[in-house]
């Protein structure tokens, strides 16, 4: 049975379906039997690297094309824990990656098929578990280094392509910006995260769903919904993403005077949320949340906010204790005081509606609750980066007072 994997062809995937329906019932875990077939994997691996010639590599490659897929047959009839399972899996693609990755730096730039037919089949191995699997591939696995060098050329290409389509449909500079950050990570040989094979299967999700969009839809009043529609539909939850929806709500909510009419665009919000098709099984960042779930709750926490005149009269004459840091920063300071238990007797909502009651930061005379949750729930990299600046400072000052 072949199909379309996660890196190209799946010629084992019949082996891997019934044995997941069935495991259940049994009772009898062979962990013995576990552990000698994964150091039989890692024996492989360390062959590869044992100066053995090509003909060599690719004689044991194929026995293990052979016997891997019925040894995972047989050993998921054994377990009876999700975890185990889980573990199991997940050893096997590591272990299938470090092989490709062996095999790549040792044959690369050689001549001839062998070396092309080496990879091959450790990358159909890999398919194999990856697409019979794909639940377990969001464990930080990483991408093989020939698809990622290969794949990289690709998108270069799908990076200008849809670059030139969002600026020629004359979408908001700032949502471009946040669109294509998915593939300019991928493409980017300086971006420091590791790429892994959930992010590379979830890029060709994102890009194949937006190569279908269509900006002159009658629906929609502007093209920037048509994109961000499809943006939510294809579970595109970073937090700039989710701090560009809930500033252009809150933007379109000043346009009325009165709270029950800010409630009534929430309502209508949440309807229209709840009527879009999430494509199942993706998601850009699988440490966080759905993002129509983030913004579904956004929605109902600004309508509690309206709901409470008193909290409303109180923001609004507050004065504002300034800070000399953007929000996102900020955000992140009170989640990682929050995190390690400085506080003490308030939970998370407490934390945060403290400091959006009480701070406002360099670039806004009011935190918006919104903006300032989102940034809380789900930290950035630039946050991260700039208070890691401030705190080295201070963390110098207290070593210069020690001395």
């Amino acid at each position: 049975m072949v199909g379309e994997g996660v890196f190209g062809p799946c010629p084992h995937r019949s082996f891997f379906i019934k044995p997941i329906e069935k495991r259940r019932s049994v009772r009898n875990v062979n962990l013995f039997t576990m552990k000698y077939e994964l150091q039989a994997l890692e024996n492989l691996v360390n062959d590869v690297t044992a100066g053995l010639s090509t003909p060599e590599i690719l004689k044991l490659i194929l026995a293990e094309e052979e016997r891997l897929p019925k040894a995972i047959t047989e050993n998921i009839f054994l377990l009876n824990s999700d975890y185990l399972v889980r573990q199991y899996i997940c050893w096997h693609l590591d272990g299938l990656v470090k092989l490709a990755d062996k095999i790549y730096w040792k044959t690369h730039g050689a001549t001839g098929q062998e070396p092309k037919k080496t990879l091959v089949v450790v990358l159909n191995l890999l398919d194999t578990l990856g697409r019979s699997f794909p639940e377990y591939l969001d464990n930080n696995i990483p991408l093989p280094r020939v698809v990622l060098d290969r794949e990289r050329k690709v998108y270069t290409d799908e990076l200008t392509t849809l670059k030139q389509v969002l600026v020629k449909n004359k979408i908001n500079p700032k949502l471009v910006e946040i669109t294509l950050i998915p593939l300019e990570n991928f493409v980017s040989k300086r971006h420091h995260r590791l790429v892994t094979c959930s992010g590379y299967h979830y890029l060709k999700q994102y890009v194949r769903a937006l190569k279908g969009l269509d900006f002159k839809r009658t629906e929609y009043k502007v093209p920037d919904y048509v994109l961000t529609d499809k943006l939510i539909t294809v579970n595109y939850n970073s937090s700039r993403m989710l701090d560009y929806c809930t500033d252009v709500i809150g933007s379109y909510l000043k346009k009325y005077a009165t709270p029950a009419e800010k409630e009534k665009v929430l309502v209508t919000l949440k309807k229209i949320l709840n009527q879009l098709t999430i494509i199942s099984g993706v998601r850009y960042d699988h440490r966080f949340p759905a993002i129509r779930e983030e913004l579904t709750k956004w929605a109902d926490e600004e309508m509690t906010f309206l709901a409470n005149p008193a909290q409303r009269a109180g923001n609004a004459a507050k004065q504002f204790q300034k800070l000399r840091l953007p929000v996102e920063q900020i955000a992140y300071l009170a989640f990682l005081l929050n995190k390690h238990n400085v506080f003490i007797g308030i939970d998370r909502n407490g934390v945060i509606r403290h400091y959006v009651n009480t701070y406002a930061s360099k670039e806004t005379e009011q935190i918006s609750e919104g903006s300032f949750r989102n940034h809380f729930k789900q930290p950035t990299d630039r946050a991260a980066r700039g208070l890691r600046t401030l705190l080295r400072k201070i963390l110098a000052d207290i070593d210069e007072f020690l001395k």
